[in-house]
């Protein structure tokens, strides 16, 4: 009998565990997908420019280097992530 109540006592917490550790993971944001894959395509075009002097694309690079930080706000300030 006392084994019986502490089984269905731990079936009872996994769920409990299980349902609140699932319930803090950020959902699916398709708009922070598309600008992290927008950007990583902006770098890889920058860095395939790197064999050149820093002087002549100093304004893209400083361009990724915006984007870069306005989706880090971006992601930064969402809840649970």
């Amino acid at each position: 009998m006392k084994n019986q109540k502490y089984f269905h006592l731990s079936i009872y917490l996994s769920f409990t565990i299980l349902f609140f550790s699932c319930s803090t993971i950020s959902k699916f944001d398709q708009y922070a997908y598309t600008q992290a894959t927008s950007i990583k395509v902006d770098a890889l075009n920058v860095m395939s420019l790197a064999t050149e002097d820093y002087i002549q694309h100093t304004e893209e690079v400083k361009k990724v280097q915006t984007q870069i930080q306005k989706i880090y706000e971006y992601e930064k300030n969402r809840n649970c992530n």
